[in-house]
């Protein structure tokens, strides 16, 4: 689960690449991100306290206040959210799409 800080909302940040190993950005041919549910990451600070000091971040930011995802459509911010599934014996289950073309 990400943490948060200020100005950035809760992500995951993923590279794409042609190669078979991609290191630190030198070779990718996609960078993006995907989000989770404010319900999402509220549950997971919530029940993890290492998250205490994201907490705050959170509280005073929106997604779409996000410096980076304020700028998309909402086609584009509808895609990079994702799905969670939660079940609170094993945790949470997130699930996206990823789409290239080559």
């Amino acid at each position: 689960m990400p943490g948060t800080f200020p100005g950035r909302w809760p992500h995951f940040q993923f590279e794409g690449s042609a190669e078979a190993v991609a290191v630190c950005g030198a070779v990718a041919i996609l960078t993006s991100q995907a989000v989770l549910a404010e319900e999402v990451c509220r549950a997971a600070y919530a029940a993890e306290g290492i998250y205490r000091d994201s907490v705050p971040a959170l509280d005073r930011l929106t997604l779409a206040g996000d410096m980076i995802i304020r700028n998309g459509t909402a086609a584009e911010k509808a895609v990079q959210m994702l799905r969670v599934a939660v079940d609170a014996r094993a945790g949470f289950l997130a699930t996206g799409e990823v789409g290239l073309m080559l």
